[in-house]
């Protein structure tokens, strides 16, 4: 079993499948991906980013700490890029029990959670520093 880095309860992370081949990202691979420039992880494996749209907040903290930019912004590159159609956004999962369910069931998910919300199924391969 790939082991589950220990975080602070309140920092976020990001997690794929425990049985995803991946063991880390950089913070520069997470921007290719969660910016439609690559639709794969490190060594090639398929990877499909999800955002987090509960209502929390959580995705414009993640985007903040990921790029510096606000949701705004990050969502007016997505409209850019939509419009020319060179890229799709990244899924969007609306509450926690189905981004759980995503990350059990698809080893190319990638997403971000707060460490505190957690299962067995998940790994941490990016943590953000504060």
């Amino acid at each position: 079993m790939s082991p589950v880095y220990a975080v602070d309860s309140d920092k976020l992370v990001v997690v794929t499948n425990i049985k995803t081949p991946v063991e880390s990202v950089s913070k520069e691979e997470l921007i290719d991906l969660f910016m439609g420039r690559y639709v794969a992880f490190p060594g090639g494996a398929s990877a499909k980013p999800l955002d987090v749209n509960d209502g929390s907040g959580i995705k414009e903290v993640f985007y903040r700490q990921l790029l510096g930019l606000s949701l705004g912004r990050v969502n007016s590159y997505w409209s850019r890029l939509r419009f020319t159609g060179k890229s799709q956004p990244p899924e969007q999962i609306e509450n926690f029990n189905d981004v759980k369910e995503a990350i059990k069931t698809d080893n190319e998910v990638i997403t971000y959670i707060y460490q505190s919300q957690m299962s067995e199924s998940m790994k941490v391969v990016y943590q953000f520093e504060y």
